[in-house]
């Protein structure tokens, strides 16, 4: 990770619930590049959230839409929310080398979400 300035420059986000840089700032670094930081790369797994071993048939929307939408209306606009929980996943449209192996499917009340 490049080195972040003495005086990091961060820019807090005002966003719709929906939008994955909520409660998010972003950090640029000496070498101009920018990093996002929210409260999802610091999470914690807890015995109230969910583990999925995923299948040749999963994408995230749908994970978000089946796990979240007792508690959500558009439950699958929560898709970030596990593809942030789940660091290793690079790329949210490309799940195939995860195939078999668990993910991790927060518990959506956990976050200070404006729902």
């Amino acid at each position: 990770m490049p080195e972040a300035f003495n005086n990091t420059i961060s820019t807090d986000f005002t966003t719709t619930e929906t939008e994955m840089y909520q409660d998010g700032r972003l950090i640029t670094f000496q070498d101009g590049t920018q990093e996002l930081e929210n409260s999802l790369d610091t999470y914690q797994e807890g015995e109230e959230d969910d583990i999925k071993i995923l299948t040749d048939k999963d994408q995230l929307d749908l994970l978000a839409h089946n796990y979240y939408k007792e508690d959500l209306t558009e439950a699958e606009k929560y898709w970030w929310v596990i593809a942030r929980a789940n660091q290793e996943i690079e790329n949210p449209l490309y799940l195939e080398e995860f195939i078999g192996q668990e993910i991790l499917i927060p518990n959506i009340s956990k976050f200070k979400l404006q729902l």
